[in-house]
């Protein structure tokens, strides 16, 4: 993957403790995966690009109307569970 930049964050949840590490290269990322795995702990991969994606989908509906406003929104959510 050379000339890509290539990140990832991973979130740990150690002892009521959250611990990132930023991962830089792509091959780097397999072995802390591999370590991670093999001690048994539980871990969140972030994926940047798809936080990218959903914040361009948004905006997209928006522009295009599709959304609608959220006090409309909560007006409606209170009329339905009064």
């Amino acid at each position: 993957m050379s000339g890509i930049n290539y990140s990832r964050n991973f979130i740990l949840n150690l002892f009521m403790r959250i611990v990132t590490i930023e991962i830089d290269k792509e091959k780097d990322l397999f072995a802390v995966e591999e370590f991670l795995d093999n001690l048994g702990l539980k871990y969140q991969l972030d994926d940047p690009e798809a936080l990218e994606r959903s914040i361009q989908t948004g905006y997209d509906q928006s522009e295009k109307g599709l959304t609608r406003p959220h006090a409309k929104v909560m007006q409606e959510f209170i009329d339905k569970y009064k």
